[in-house]
């Protein structure tokens, strides 16, 4: 994973998002960072109708690219002589712009933050994020607001053990678990008691195959709540990345889905990596 794209607004949540994505690339020994900005014409509403701002797009063209060399310049000092900074902006939608960049810049891995959500409405995720972690082809970290990179030595797939073999992308995550070196823990979340039925029992299996010679850690907790759940293993059990598998289950749904308790990736003290299965 040598070249990684982070989609930057010039907010605290990217700035972060973007120090994570150094932190990370050290860790995995260096490599390409992009700090991409997406610009298009802001839109104003008068009385229901939406107006364009009437603004030069070599201005917004222009204000993007000193914004970007501004926060280059801030990140430099964290990086260190594998790590390489590039800027890039383009006239686009976030969505389409993240998705043409990455595909054009042959991107490994996208790691971004969450917008969109303020202190009152912590129950909204940046409906961009959330649409890029469901939808894209590549591997998505997203960095929950305020956390801060620490070396990933435990990571953490969450699974409800069905169609194991079909839907495990095996290729990336052995991927991430070779260049972090990271221990490789399974959890189950049982939402009601009850022991695993056989063919849960012979899904893990599956799964133990699969993943032969990573010596994953098959864990077991019992909670009403899945989030609650997945949020108190993360944090008794040192886990530093928490990674999902959106199309295999609702799982994403669960830690994104909108709710009076804690919204795992508001309040996780880790970051969340969507893999996507491999099913078409």
């Amino acid at each position: 994973m040598k070249t990684i794209l982070v989609p930057v607004d010039f907010s605290p949540t990217a700035f972060n998002a973007a120090v994570y994505a150094i932190e990370f690339a050290k860790q995995i020994n260096g490599g390409n960072i992009i700090l991409y900005n997406a610009y298009e014409l802001p839109i104003a509403t008068d009385n229901g109708l939406t107006v364009p701002f009437l603004i030069n797009i070599n201005d917004l063209k222009t204000n993007s690219e000193i914004a970007l060399l501004h926060l280059k310049d801030q990140l430099q000092p964290l990086c260190n002589n594998n790590v390489t900074l590039l800027i890039l902006n383009s006239y686009n939608t976030v969505i389409i712009g993240i998705t043409e960049v990455a595909k054009n810049e042959k991107a490994d891995l996208v790691i971004m933050g969450i917008t969109g959500a303020n202190a009152t409405e912590e129950a909204l995720i940046g409906s961009n994020t959330l649409h890029l972690a469901k939808h894209i082809e590549l591997p998505v970290i997203i960095v929950p607001p305020f956390v801060k990179f620490s070396p990933i030595k435990n990571i953490l797939l969450v699974s409800d053990y069905h169609d194991v073999y079909e839907t495990t992308p095996v290729d990336i995550i052995t991927e991430i678990l070779d260049i972090t070196k990271a221990a490789f823990h399974v959890l189950y979340v049982h939402q009601t008691k009850k022991e695993l039925v056989g063919a849960e029992v012979a899904e893990s299996i599956t799964l133990n195959t699969l993943f032969q010679g990573y010596d994953p850690q098959y864990h077991y907790t019992q909670n009403d709540n899945f989030i609650d759940g997945v949020n108190d293993f993360v944090e008794s059990n040192a886990i530093d990345l928490l990674l999902i598998i959106p199309k295999h289950h609702s799982v994403v749904d669960k830690i994104f889905h909108r709710s009076k308790t804690k919204m795992m990736v508001f309040h996780s003290y880790i970051p969340v990596l969507v893999v996507h299965d491999n099913i078409d």
